[in-house]
């Protein structure tokens, strides 16, 4: 893998989530210059609302420190095609931080296709009209590998947790939030991976995935009200701190604190 030195241009997805504007600030930290995509609806409600209502169109206003080396970029659908064209155009780099979370789906391909598509419309962009582009990192999950084994066991990235797209294919709109957000991010994955080896003749970036677990921590916005964000890692911490104690963890939160 080459590196990507600063002062590089690096493009990140998500900057109106959870994970995004953190990512801005350290590369900011380390004299790297940032292209942020923006895309309404996309963070963690009402995270995008409060980013709308306190810096309206000047998102800029968050990063104002460094604000000749930060692009904000908004995008109104990642699945239009060509949506990424300009975006990708001279950065170096691309942090693919922008999935959406589960909220109220009609239907299972409410999240999984944002997901797929979102980011092959990414990686086409990438390959047509950024030609300095060295490496894309997705955020993935840890969840991804997590398939159910019997006694002592090590995951590793051989691993794939399928028992999580059977579960959605068996129970739809009923799957419990974890395990679809988890389906989507296979399946986003998986769509990486795919598209970089079935067109390495003509992609001249490497990609890679990272894995974490539950993300804690304030929101780099200071005006966030942790107690109204809905979804996401944020959200479950709070639930499960301030759950009665007099009452038993729901499935969901019982891996948080237990």
């Amino acid at each position: 893998m080459p590196p990507i030195n600063a002062p590089a241009v690096i493009l990140d997805t998500g900057v109106n989530g959870y994970i995004g504007p953190h990512v801005v600030e350290a590369l900011l930290k380390y004299g790297y210059s940032v292209s942020s995509i923006y895309t309404e609806g996309v963070g963690c409600k009402p995270l995008d609302s409060i980013f709308r209502e306190k810096c309206g169109h000047n998102i800029k206003k968050l990063f104002e420190e460094h604000d000749d080396r930060v692009e904000i970029v908004e995008v109104s659908d990642f699945n239009k095609p060509g949506v990424f064209d300009e975006a990708v155009k001279g950065v170096e780099g691309i942090l693919h931080l922008g999935s959406p979370m589960p909220q109220k789906v009609n239907h299972v391909d409410d999240i999984m296709r944002p997901s797929v598509d979102g980011t092959i419309a990414l990686l086409r962009s990438a390959q047509q009209y950024g030609p300095e582009i060295k490496r894309v990192v997705l955020t993935s999950t840890s969840g991804n590998v997590m398939e159910p084994k019997e006694g002592e066991y090590t995951w590793t990235e051989a691993d794939w947790f399928d028992t999580a797209l059977k579960i959605v294919e068996a129970q739809g709109v009923q799957t419990p939030d974890i395990i679809l957000y988890i389906a989507a991010k296979i399946q986003q994955e998986r769509a990486m991976f795919d598209f970089v080896q079935k067109n390495k003749v003509s992609v001249n970036f490497d990609a890679v995935s990272i894995l974490p677990p539950y993300c804690f921590g304030p929101p780099t916005n200071e005006q966030a009200d942790i107690a109204e964000i809905q979804s996401g890692a944020v959200a479950a911490m709070y639930k499960a701190f301030n759950w009665p104690q007099d009452k038993d963890l729901p499935p969901d939160l019982t891996g948080i604190v237990g």
